[in-house]
């Protein structure tokens, strides 16, 4: 048995081709059937054919490697060493139905399944018996289609946060950047504030703190003007 956690695994699954109960309305002579199964449209692995009857018994297994959402297609074909094989029959299978019927747990579990054939009415009612085995899935790890594409459509449609440092748009039409204080403050000492020079934030009209007016700067010591280039101050 095989185990996997994640919707892209693949799993080994032993698909027994037991036997078919084929209509014979139509048919002049008894066929030669085979059964052809393909997995999500892969390149198809084949039964021997029954000889001249409509009721072909092969008990052939073959494991195939699936997803729990794969589809078994099975076709049933009267093989002609002549002229082209003839369609008898033709059917699907979604592996998913069949694995939640069985908790996850695929343990030699009988699975009939009805064959149609579009262009001939007439042999809409034949069946094909197989048995599916060796399969172990956590069902949990694999919701429905549906529920992928509910839960993929909600994804992209929840609201984008917005970044707490970009540029907000204010009511009166202007722009402000919004800082931190250690970032005033580092603007401040990068560029420096002219002497009694004036400081005035401007307060948003939807902001709640109060707004912020520094003090008038106070005037350079003779020390700190010397220090500026500007020379020794004046007698």
């Amino acid at each position: 048995m095989s185990e996997g956690s994640s919707s892209g695994s693949l799993f080994e699954l032993n698909v027994t081709v037991v036997s078919a109960k084929l209509n014979s309305s139509g048919i002049l002579f008894k066929p030669d059937p085979y059964v052809e199964l393909s997995v999500d449209g892969g390149v198809p692995v084949k039964t021997e054919y029954s000889k001249s009857t409509c009721n072909p018994k092969w008990d052939e297994q073959f494991p195939v490697l699936v997803t729990p959402y794969s589809k078994l297609h099975f076709r049933v074909f009267n093989h002609n060493s002549l002229m082209k094989d003839a369609l008898l029959g033709e059917g699907c299978l979604e592996l998913y139905q069949v694995l939640e019927k069985a908790d996850g747990k695929l343990d030699k579990v009988p699975q009939p399944l009805e064959l149609t054939c579009g262009s001939k009415p007439g042999r809409s009612y034949s069946y094909l018996l197989t048995i599916l085995d060796g399969m172990n899935v956590d069902m949990s790890w694999y919701p429905p289609k549906e529920g992928i594409a509910t839960a993929l459509s909600r994804r992209e449609a929840a609201p984008k946060s917005s970044s707490s440092g970009s540029i907000h748009q204010q009511h009166n039409g202007s722009v402000s950047g919004h800082l931190s204080g250690s970032s005033a403050d580092l603007g401040s000492r990068q560029w420096g504030t002219p002497a009694g020079a004036r400081v005035r934030v401007r307060k948003s009209h939807n902001s709640s703190e109060p707004p912020v007016t520094t003090a008038a700067a106070a005037p350079l010591t003779s020390s700190a003007a010397e220090a500026a280039g500007n020379g020794p101050t004046p007698a």
